[in-house]
């Protein structure tokens, strides 16, 4: 890896940490969207080679990574659910980009404005997005909405560390400059 990813800020902002797992679950699962609960990171990583003991160490719990096929309104009701809930739900993702605001003035809490797919064009609430994420957030995790029809994609550290070593330099830092987009 080029760069170290190191974020303080993961359990209440998106940050380029969070972006770059959620990038690496979206494309080694296929689906368009990938969502993570920032209570499930808990490290950072190291420049240099990725290391298996550098993922367990960020997903140290033995988990899945899911799939589950949802309309475009009911990953709206997901995020604005999560960004209401408390920090460890807070979402970090890809594919999309959301726009925000303070629930109220001085508020932590962010209320949903408007959501769009990576390509700029907003989300259809009758559209079908495939959007992977952990097993712990389909089960309802953290306030998620519980998901009943979802299909296992293999261990999450597996999943996401088997993509992260495929990845480029440049594809490392489009995510630090598409981090700084993210809400």
């Amino acid at each position: 890896m080029p760069i170290a990813f190191t974020d303080r800020n993961i359990k209440s902002q998106s940050t380029p940490l969070g972006r770059l797992f959620a990038k690496a679950l979206a494309e080694e699962t296929n689906a368009d969207i990938a969502l993570l609960n920032s209570g499930g990171i808990r490290s950072s990583l190291p420049k240099g080679d990725i290391s298996l003991r550098n993922m367990y160490d960020n997903f140290p719990f033995l988990d899945s990574a899911v799939t589950v096929d949802m309309k475009g309104s009911q990953l709206k009701t997901m995020l604005e659910n999560a960004l209401v809930q408390d920090k460890d739900s807070f979402p970090q993702f890809y594919g999309m980009y959301a726009v925000t605001t303070p629930k109220s003035a001085g508020s932590k809490e962010q209320q949903l404005l408007c959501l769009y797919e990576s390509n700029g064009k907003l989300v259809e609430d009758d559209k079908t997005y495939t959007v992977a994420m952990n097993g712990f957030m389909a089960g309802g995790g953290n306030g998620y909405p519980k998901q009943t029809d979802f299909t296992d994609k293999g261990d999450l550290a597996d999943t996401i560390i088997k993509r992260l070593r495929q990845m480029t330099q440049l594809e490392f830092m489009d995510v630090l400059i598409q981090a700084v987009l993210q809400f």
